[in-house]
């Protein structure tokens, strides 16, 4: 009897479970005639030959000309070919369909929320997906075996010039694989929830709540500023408490949407001499309009007990403090920040 799997891509090539039956006795008991296959299949011959007919077609199976005809499997690698081929088509033309879709929708207004993944290799997927699309910076936290997958492309973000940090915990069975990290900040951290966060503007988080062995029931999908916020603090405070494992400066122009982690990269360079300038987007505080600042750091500040977080700049008009997205006691808010040499 045929396997599911390979009568689903029977299915895809336009034949099903008689064509896999058929093809699959070819290949066991070698070129056959009509009659030697329907005693092999227990088909009867008018409607074997319907379906040999269409193997024929299909390219699967070769037929001689001599009398009686002769048929016979193509190799299994040929098999491959036809069906990638196949795939591929289907593919390609599905997704010009859709995004032909998606060009002609109207635009809408950005909705904020979360959704629920239930697929967790679909959690996986998006979360390379988002890597992909960050412009400015990526935090990632979870054990060496969730984050594995995503270090070649981590790696390609941080070349170009796209800031990254990652959490690696040890869990029971899974230890830190320090020899794999590949990006220029990483440390070690206690357990916690596995996440991506890219720009501040999307995020994913699952934790493991049926032991460190077991994937998680379901993950999500933050598309909330509200939550991302809490969720890059999360990070930051175990950032701070965690052990390193490489700590290599930051390299600028460099541009950050975290404001906490652009704080203490600017604390660090600052501590070694070096004269910094900043570009704020954002907007003053009670605004609602979009403003740009620009200056020199004069300070950064962070107090843990406080929670104070921000930079102090000289600029044209005088001095003014930057925070991050919700600064209130600051006089700007700054939703991405570029920091440069000056």
């Amino acid at each position: 009897m045929s396997s599911d799997s390979l009568v689903e891509m029977f299915r895809v090539l336009g034949a099903g479970r008689p064509e896999a039956e058929i093809y699959q006795a070819l290949l066991k008991y070698g070129p056959s005639t009509l009659r030697e296959l329907s005693d092999k299949v227990d088909m009867v011959g008018s409607q074997l030959h319907q379906y040999l007919k269409r193997l024929v077609r299909l390219g699967l199976v070769e037929v001689s000309r001599g009398k009686p005809s002769i048929y016979r499997a193509v190799s299994v690698e040929t098999f491959d070919a036809i069906y990638r081929s196949r795939v591929e088509s289907l593919r390609k033309n599905a997704l010009e369909r859709l995004k032909s879709i998606s060009a002609q929708a109207h635009p809408a207004s950005r909705e904020y929320g979360v959704y629920v993944l239930r697929s967790w290799r679909a959690f996986r997927i998006r979360g390379l997906e988002y890597i992909r699309s960050a412009k400015c910076d990526v935090i990632v936290c979870g054990d060496s075996s969730f984050v594995k997958p995503y270090w070649e492309e981590l790696r390609k973000k941080e070349e170009e010039g796209v800031n990254v940090f990652v959490i690696l915990y040890e869990l029971p069975g899974i230890p830190v694989r320090e020899d794999e990290v590949v990006v220029r900040k990483a440390r070690k951290a206690v357990s916690g929830d596995m996440m991506v966060v890219v720009d501040s503007r999307v995020a994913l988080v699952a934790q493991r709540r049926l032991g460190p062995g077991e994937r998680p029931e379901y993950g999500l999908s933050v598309e909330e500023p509200v939550l991302i916020d809490y969720l890059e603090q999360d990070f930051f405070n175990r950032w701070l408490r965690g052990s390193v494992i490489r700590d290599e400066p930051v390299r600028l122009p460099s541009c950050f949407t975290v404001n906490r982690l652009a704080l203490i990269e600017a604390q660090r360079l600052l501590s070694e001499g070096r004269r910094l300038s900043l570009t704020a987007y954002g907007r003053y505080t009670g605004s609602r309009g979009e403003a740009i600042v620009e200056g020199i750091v004069r300070d950064a500040v962070v107090d843990q007990a406080t929670g104070v977080a921000h930079f102090v700049v000289d600029t044209r008009a005088g001095s003014i403090r930057i925070g991050g997205p919700d600064a209130v006691v600051e006089e700007f808010a700054a939703s991405r920040i570029e920091l440069r040499g000056a």
